[in-house]
């Protein structure tokens, strides 16, 4: 992968490390010492918070770079390389993406090969960051690598096609997991992104095929199923068109079927749920 991005050395954070030998524990205590103010939320002083972030996000990725991984066992290796997955999934979830894969990238040039977790957390950066493009190129490096995609690798390019509102393309991805191996299989996540998406624009044809196929592949559904399937059948008209008495009672007896269908498989509305109904 040739993702770009400005060199550490311009943050000013280089001489720090001087020309200090770094072991292992300590690139572990910073990544995870990183994910922490990754996850940090301040209500005071927001500017110097975000300065002291980037400052050590920085010095991770210097004390990344400088890692001899051939000086160390493959025990060490493993648990290092499951700090810096960590710490990219922090920034994915932080929605600092362009971080993630300034990561990637070093952990990549320092020799550390990567796993399939720590392709699917890049993955769902690029794929929210940059686009299913740049998300493809990912997914056959991962092949080239002698990985295989797993579900969380197709979930990141459903959400994808979702996104681009590709909901024929995210329906056949959907249909390749079914008919792929155990590792590959769907799970209510790649049901539910595919589902919103279908509320989202309307589209309750698709709605019901994609919840049919769940029902027929056995996956139990949660509470994020329930708000996909109000998204998509709760309408009282279609887009731009004005609802209609009979409409209105199509909408009621669809709430009521899907009512019936949280009473039968034990959901419990939660609060988001219970205001779509009332919604």
């Amino acid at each position: 992968l040739n993702f770009s991005f400005p060199s550490c050395t311009d943050t000013g954070v280089n001489s720090e490390l001087g020309s200090v030998q770094v072991l292992p524990h300590q690139i572990m205590l910073w990544t995870r010492y990183v994910m922490m103010m990754l996850n940090q939320k301040s209500e005071t002083k927001p500017d110097k918070v975000q300065l002291d972030r980037q400052s050590l996000l920085h010095l991770c990725l210097q004390y990344i770079a400088r890692l001899k991984w051939e000086h160390f066992s493959q025990g060490i290796q493993n648990e290092i390389l499951s700090s810096v997955n960590g710490l990219i999934n922090a920034a994915v979830n932080r929605r600092d993406f362009s971080f993630a894969e300034k990561v990637f990238n070093k952990m990549c040039a320092t020799g550390l090969k990567p796993d399939l977790y720590t392709y699917n957390a890049v993955l769902r950066a690029v794929v929210r960051g940059r686009g299913l493009q740049r998300a493809f190129q990912v997914v056959q490096d991962l092949e080239m690598h002698g990985l295989e995609p797993d579900t969380q690798t197709y979930n990141a390019l459903l959400e994808g096609f979702c996104m681009n509102s590709e909901l024929r393309k995210g329906e056949a991805l959907l249909q390749r997991m079914l008919e792929g191996r155990k590792t590959q299989q769907p799970s209510h996540v790649s049901f539910n992104i595919i589902l919103s998406a279908c509320g989202t624009v309307g589209d309750v044809r698709r709605a019901l095929r994609i919840f049919a196929r769940m029902q027929q592949a056995g996956i139990k559904p949660d509470n994020c199923t329930v708000l996909a399937l109000i998204s998509a059948f709760g309408r009282v008209n279609a887009p731009f068109q004005k609802g209609t008495p009979k409409s209105r009672m199509e909408l009621a007896q669809r709430l009521l079927a899907i009512e019936t269908y949280m009473t039968r498989t034990k959901i419990q509305h939660t609060r988001r749920s219970f205001t779509a109904m009332l919604g």
